[in-house]
């Protein structure tokens, strides 16, 4: 798809929703009247999620256990981001939103990534963690995490975001193994209307969008649209990859290839198109998400202006709901999905490589080049059924079957010309090298899961639940579950949880899975396994305020990571990144929170004023230790923090509107809202044979301001710095060791400074 196709595609929709606007209201009408007419729902019946408040007196959550639950009761360590949080914080993609919450931490990789690292654990392209939209994953069978497509995903159209600490695959089988993330979408009637958006910032970003929900009788109408592009901020190298390898003796025999010190930006431009249609039981969604960027550093950690990487995401889904009874609920969904990956890493034009050490050098006129193409496609089907079996017994069983193909995986690269004999500016197939690499590749799953949550006295509960998973080519995994719950107060609540999870390699992790760069392909691969203890406290003393505290420890076996050389503990350049199983992992840890909010009268002239004040306070404290040799495992924070505070000021109501008559005296919006978030990070420590002092830790600042309802016309306006103190920070790089090391970023991968955005919206 052209680039200059994408602009016409979304306003050709926005002109679209706004013609089913006008004709709406007519026919939407008799819905309101059939919905006020409709019987209370039975006390049996289980309870609806609606739009949360943290400090509603019983909020209720989906994702703990697939149903409706209060959160006091979910089996889970679980935080809830509403809609209002997202607007207040000015976040504008999912990274914006997690990296406020306690034991996760957001970084930069060397393609320019955003990673989630949960609890101490950082896995390649996020595998670990499961995100969802409205309960269907987003992890793409390549990579194995959602972020390579989705790590800038707006939120525009978001009620809720559900995120469970810990793990999940007794309910969400492979990749739930440290977090599950459920993005729930707004439904027409919470939307009633057309929203429209525009944003501009920093780096020449745009970003337009809209937001369309009505409903035409029984007919529920969903439809989304973002377009964002952006110039790319401005990040320094001072010394990279290359730079390490124009100071080697033979190298500095020829010209120098390193573009370091410099500068690269990475510009990028996404759409992401979404529709959902509800008639009656059955609901069909769809998704459209296509995102390109470029340059970055890419796997050879080197300045460049050429780099590029294409995804597009293409999705559908059928489901069916129903209360058959009050006490019995059928669910039911198919999906088929496309995932596309072209990634082209290109670097260091005119470079001499040397085959020996006492050998002639071979120049590669063009540089070095790795282009990796991938297709897939993924199908697949989940029914569940909800048990009341009596008042206080809920059991829910599950039946799952997934199977995915990828079939135009190829990588043509120069990067082992010299030892295979071809010439440098050719380009080679990976299986003319390696023939026993396999670019065709599918697998299929079948598993079936329980959950039992047994209400033993009012205020106790218990929760079993497990999965049994079979693979075509891992074979069964069993993972079970253990929850209780425990109320001794109405102010307090404890939860104690056993909970195991896997997770398997991914395509990209098999594709090349050797254990040095002299060995052929093996299937040496294996599952991860998890198991963690958690116990968690939470309080409220009143109704403004609730702290909670949270203790786990975890135990990984048989990690995943990229593979290091055999000899030098790096790969030397010309080489590309594989994979091999290492021992494990030992982590344990403490996550604080304390929240809250208050309001207050204030007297200000002849306009009374109503001024609200909230905060959300947490740190987190962990010990990731390697199992094997018990050291701390580098790169990682013990210290986490993120202090929250916000303001917001409004008119007081008044039944008969007196005040409307002194309108020279009214300001030209009653309602404003200043929102302040300081990260805070702390040291790093390096390997034993990283020759690198700690990194340092940091504290950012982003500022939102916002004003509502600007001249009672509908239209909200919000400003948000980022980096308000312009702070210099980076995200930790590869081990940097004291041989020749070509695999990093020596000073680490940099962050963007102080940046701007302003946006508008509009509702009619």
């Amino acid at each position: 798809m052209s680039r200059g196709v994408i602009p016409l595609i979304v306003w050709s929709l926005f002109a679209a929703c706004l013609v089913c606007l006008r004709v709406s209201p007519a026919v939407a009408q008799p819905v309101a009247s059939t919905a006020e007419a409709a019987p209370p729902p039975s006390q049996d019946t289980p309870l609806e999620p609606s739009e949360l408040s943290l400090f509603e007196p019983i909020p209720v959550v989906v994702t703990a256990s697939k149903r409706p639950e209060r959160i006091a009761e979910a089996p889970s360590i679980i935080s809830v981001i509403t809609r209002e949080d997202i607007k207040r914080m000015g976040a504008r993609t999912i990274m914006d939103v997690l990296r406020t919450i306690p034991g996760i931490d957001i970084v930069k990789d060397a393609s320019n990534l955003s990673q989630i690292a949960v609890r101490g654990l950082r896995s390649e392209a996020s595998a670990g963690v499961k995100i969802l939209v409205d309960g269907h994953p987003l992890n793409d069978p390549i990579t194995g995490g959602a972020t390579t497509f989705y790590d800038a995903l707006p939120l525009k159209n978001v009620q809720r975001i559900e995120i469970i600490r810990g793990p999940a695959s007794a309910i969400y089988g492979s990749n739930a193994f440290v977090s599950v993330i459920n993005i729930i979408t707004l439904r027409a009637q919470e939307i009633d209307g057309l929203e429209i958006f525009l944003g501009a910032g920093s780096a020449s970003a745009v970003n337009p969008a809209f937001l369309l929900g009505n409903v035409f009788n029984e007919l529920e109408v969903t439809v989304y649209a973002d377009y964002y592009t952006t110039d790319g901020n401005e990040l320094f190298v001072k010394t990279d990859a290359l730079t390490v390898y124009d100071e080697t003796p033979r190298a500095e025999e020829t010209a120098s290839v390193s573009r370091a010190p410099g500068t690269f930006q990475e510009s990028q431009e996404t759409i992401d198109l979404s529709y959902t249609l509800r008639y009656r039981d059955l609901t069909l969604r769809g998704k459209f998400f296509d995102k390109h960027r470029g340059p970055f550093l890419t796997d050879f950690y080197a300045l460049n202006t050429q780099s590029r990487e294409d995804t597009r995401h293409i999705y559908t889904g059928l489901e069916y709901h129903r209360f058959l009874t009050e006490r019995f609920e059928l669910s039911s969904e198919i999906y088929v999905e496309y995932f596309h990956l072209d990634t082209h890493e290109h670097v260091a034009p005119g470079i001499t490589l040397f085959p020996s050490d006492t050998g002639p050098g071979v120049v590669y006129p063009h540089g070095l080049i790795s282009n990796f193409r991938a297709e897939s496609w993924r199908v697949g089907s989940e029914h569940q059924v909800n048990f009341r079996l009596f008042p206080n017994n809920d059991l829910t069983l599950g039946v799952a079957y997934e199977y995915f193909t990828l079939q135009e995986a190829s990588l043509h690269t120069n990067v082992f010309n010299l030892s295979a004999g071809f010439p440098p500016d050719v380009l080679v197939d990976i299986q003319t090298i390696f023939p026993e690499v396999d670019t065709a590749s599918y697998q299929n799953f079948a598993a079936i899961f329980a959950q039992d949550t047994w209400q033993i006295r009012p205020n106790f509960d218990l929760t079993l639940g497990v999965r049994g998973d079979y693979f075509s080519d891992f074979g069964g995994i069993f993972t079970p579950k253990v929850g209780m719950t425990y109320e001794p107060h109405d102010a307090l609540n404890l939860k104690f949880l056993f909970g195991s999870a896997f997770r398997i390699p991914s395509f990209a992790e098999s594709f090349l899975d050797v254990t040095s760069p002299d060995t052929l392909p093996q299937d040496d691969l294996v599952v991860e396994e998890l198991r963690t203890f958690e116990v968690g406290l939470s309080t409220k003393p009143a109704d403004w305020f609730i702290g909670e505290i949270n203790y786990f420890y975890t135990d990984i076996n048989e990690l995943t990571e990229v593979a290091e050389g055999r000899d030098t503990g790096s790969y030397p350049i010309g080489t590309t990144r594989t994979y091999q199983n290492i021992g494990g992992i030992d982590i344990q840890g403490v996550e604080v929170e304390v929240r809250g909010k208050s309001e207050r009268e204030l007297g200000l002239g002849i306009i009374p004023r109503i001024i609200g004040s909230w905060f959300r306070l947490n740190y987190s404290y962990q010990e990731t230790t390697d199992s094997v040799s018990y050291e701390q495992v580098p790169n990682m924070p013990r210290h986490k923090g993120n202090v929250g505070v916000g303001f917001h000021l409004s008119s007081e109501e008044r039944p008969d509107d007196r005040f409307n008559a002194f309108r020279i005296f009214r300001t030209f919006s009653d309602e404003f809202s200043l929102y302040f978030n300081l990260f805070l990070c702390g040291e790093r420590d390096r390997s034993d044979a990283d020759i690198r002092d700690p990194l340092p830790g940091f504290a950012v600042l982003d500022m939102t301001l916002t004003a509502y309802d600007l001249f009672e016309k509908g239209l909200d306006v919000s400003l948000k710095v980022n980096n308000l103190f312009d702070e210099a920070y980076r995200d930790p790089s590869p081990e940097f060791t004291a041989v020749q090391d070509y695999t990093t970023i020596p000073d680490d991968f940099p962050n963007p400074g102080r940046s701007l955005f302003f946006e508008i919206r509009y509702t009619f």
